[in-house]
């Protein structure tokens, strides 16, 4: 076997597998519905908002990764209607996230994702998980 093979084999982790290892912690925090919509489970549902943005990204990229959503983006417009602060105060909110390396802008204008690698980062900044 040659060096690339036992790479790949023993120490290639991709965000599948990835999010797998966190599935347990990942699953106290919401529900997937078939449309894809992400519903936050009542113990979280008064969290800071900077949680309930991570709890959002975390299960849209579940979502997407269980063929349940088509993109593991989310736009600020989604973010809006869902916290009670005015617009600027979200686009803060979402970049003070992004220089803490937990989320990410993706190609497309105001769309945000989950920066897999950093998910225990991100759950461990959730608190009330039972691990």
């Amino acid at each position: 076997m040659s060096l690339e093979d036992k790479i790949n084999e023993k120490m290639l982790v991709d965000a599948e597998s990835f999010l797998e290892e966190y599935f347990d912690q990942a699953n106290q925090l919401f529900r997937i519905f078939e449309d894809g919509s992400i519903d936050i489970k009542s113990d979280f549902e008064n969290a800071a908002w900077k949680e309930r943005i991570l709890i959002h990204l975390i299960g849209q990229r579940y979502a997407y990764e269980g063929g349940q959503a088509d993109l593991p983006t989310l736009s600020y417009d989604y973010f809006y209607a869902r916290l009670d602060v005015d617009d600027s105060t979200v686009r803060s909110h979402m970049n003070e996230l992004s220089d803490d390396l937990m989320i990410e802008k993706d190609g497309h204008a105001g769309e945000w994702k989950l920066v897999p690698d950093n998910l225990p980062k991100a759950l461990s900044r959730i608190g009330g998980l039972n691990e």
